[in-house]
């Protein structure tokens, strides 16, 4: 296998994480690596992986509607007809954490970031999560930010990627918080005026982007099944922040205070970290966590390939 980025399409090196970056990759054109991502090698993952890793989602038409991103499940659906399904349909599928699950995959991600290693001066992250997404045509994820440091590798089809700056007002420190503290899913508040200062990234296959830890973001696809594979890791710049959020959001919850990520220097910021530690150890629950469940069944011969339950159902009762 040889090198996986390509080149930069925008920015430099010493630009990565810092800036919403776009580059080109190598990965369809490996011999290696371009046939683990074609429709029938996906469809054959999708029967092999744990369907404890399998998240399936729909959504709304509107620009943001975040109470439309719903979460379902396959049913009795082979790979090939939950392929289909999302071809058809208006799903987002995520093969979670494939990319470390099945050796092929796992000796692909490892080259990756292998790579980037060498590249990047400095770059030594500690844990990389790598998962395949799967999404219909059309279909479109809400304005949101993530956990974890984010490489977003596309396959197939095509999308628009909107990045937004790290910070307040555009990134809620409340409301982040609870992702961290799994009381929320990703989903923040957003503002159409947001998009004046949004970075809009066109991606093809054989294309990524990458942006600074936590930015805010969304993504649109265009009239097509869309494959990508997204890689989250964490370096111990990246670690700090989440665990000062984790205590921030630990002392808003617990003892009402008004902490502002935006407004703590790099010293208090190594001192919340420390103070989550032992937190984090413990577990720590503020109560208030998310209970995940099922809004539907997939089923090609139902709108939108959505067979909709009366009543949610959690998915620690989910029957298949």
């Amino acid at each position: 296998m040889g090198a996986i980025v390509d080149k930069w399409l925008n920015g430099e090196t010493e630009d990565f994480g810092k800036k919403v970056l776009h580059g080109a990759h190598n990965l369809l054109t490996d011999s290696d690596t371009g046939h683990l991502f074609s429709h029938d090698a996906l469809a054959e993952l999708i029967d092999t992986i744990d369907d404890s890793q399998l998240d399936i989602v729909t959504m709304g038409y509107g620009k943001h509607e975040p109470n439309s991103w719903v979460g379902g499940h396959r049913g009795k659906l082979s790979g090939k007809e939950l392929m289909d399904a999302v071809r058809e349909g208006r799903l987002w599928v995520n093969l979670r954490h494939a990319m470390n699950t099945e050796d092929e995959y796992i000796k692909v991600q490892n080259k990756m970031f292998d790579h980037l290693s060498e590249m990047i001066p400095g770059f030594k992250p500690y844990s990389v999560y790598g998962s395949i997404l799967i999404s219909s045509p059309n279909a479109k994820v809400y304005y949101h930010a993530d956990p974890g440091e984010v490489i977003l590798w596309h396959i197939s089809g095509e999308k628009r990627v909107s990045c937004y700056p790290n910070k307040a007002p555009f990134l809620d420190d409340e409301t982040y918080e609870g992702l961290i503290l799994s009381e929320n899913s990703e989903e923040l508040p957003y503002e159409e005026w947001f998009d004046d200062h949004a970075a809009f990234i066109d991606l093809k296959p054989g294309e990524f982007v990458s942006w600074p830890h936590s930015s805010p973001h969304k993504v649109d696809n265009g009239n097509s099944l869309n494959v990508s594979i997204t890689t989250e890791f964490t370096t111990l710049a990246s670690q700090m922040r989440h665990g000062a959020r984790y205590a921030n959001g630990m002392l808003r919850r617990r003892f009402n205070a008004n902490p502002s990520f935006d407004k703590m220097g790099t010293v208090h910021t190594m001192a919340k970290f420390a103070a989550s530690l032992p937190m984090r150890a413990m577990k720590v629950k503020t109560g208030n966590e998310q209970v995940h469940k099922d809004h539907f069944v997939v089923d090609r011969g139902s709108e939108n390939c959505l067979n909709w339950f009366e009543e949610p159902i959690p998915r620690s009762e989910r029957v298949l």
